[in-house]
């Protein structure tokens, strides 16, 4: 049918479009069928320029990014408070563990070893599984505090527990037990001096079979009383001073 046909049949059924219509719905005909005129973007006006904003919409372009955001309810991420600088208190540094070992100190052992033609090397397995010989003794040296915030910077001590142990196949390893500040009560490990190697090897050498008379060591230093409260070799069972304490019921 043609566009003409299908007017004059729209007017007869007095089904013809008003202008209104005509302005709005259907702007012609193609192939018989009418295109819809289609419907202007609502983002913008006749004249092409977007919407005024209400007043409660419109933001005010004199504040910066950071205000704006706020106003609009939504937050400014590239805008943070920064990080308070001031500067932490140091924290106070301690051991976990009750006592150490000293493989490097074993060239002074093996020093005094070769005196009697022994030969040890050092069993760096920390374990009581294992050992033959087991002897507690004390050695001498000196301490300090590690804990950064401690007014007390060390001490001296003469009395440091430890555990000699022997292994077969010529080994043996030793445990230096530490002690507690008496000042913060942060556990403290110790710099052994030379007692350490001649107590581990004239321990070592009656083990082997060799005959010595008991040595003599010169006590050094201050001769405060032992508190057994801050020696872990006290707490752990393996001090001998604590145990002639406890003899004497002291």
């Amino acid at each position: 049918m043609s566009s003409s046909n299908l007017l004059a049949s729209m007017k007869a059924l007095d089904l013809s479009p008003s202008q209104g219509d005509k302005d709005s719905k259907v702007i012609h005909v193609k192939n018989d069928k009418p295109i819809p005129k289609p419907r202007a973007n609502r983002r913008f006006n006749a004249e092409g320029s977007s919407p005024k904003l209400s007043s409660t919409e419109q933001w005010d372009t004199s504040l910066p990014s950071a205000a704006r955001n706020a106003e609009s309810g939504t937050l400014a991420t590239s805008h943070r408070a920064p990080k308070s600088r001031r500067r932490q208190k140091p924290k106070a540094r301690g051991l976990d563990k009750s006592w150490s070992m000293y493989p490097a100190l074993h060239d002074s052992v093996s020093h005094l070893l070769e005196e009697d033609d022994l030969s040890f090397t050092f069993f760096a397995i920390d374990e009581d599984k294992g050992s033959i010989e087991e002897y507690d003794t004390n050695i001498m040296g000196r301490f300090k505090c590690l804990n950064e915030v401690c007014p007390k910077a060390g001490w001296a001590s003469n009395i440091i527990a430890i555990t000699i142990r022997m292994y077969s196949e010529q080994q043996y390893n030793a445990r230096v037990y530490h002690q507690r500040c008496k000042s913060c009560g942060s556990l403290s490990q110790p710099f052994p001096d030379d007692s350490y190697a001649k107590r581990i090897a004239y321990r070592l050498k009656k083990w082997s079979g060799i005959e010595m008379d008991r040595p003599s060591y010169t006590v050094r230093g201050s001769k405060r009383p032992h508190e057994s409260a801050l020696c872990e070799g006290c707490k752990h069972g393996h001090c001998k001073l604590s145990l002639v304490l406890e003899w004497k019921g002291v």
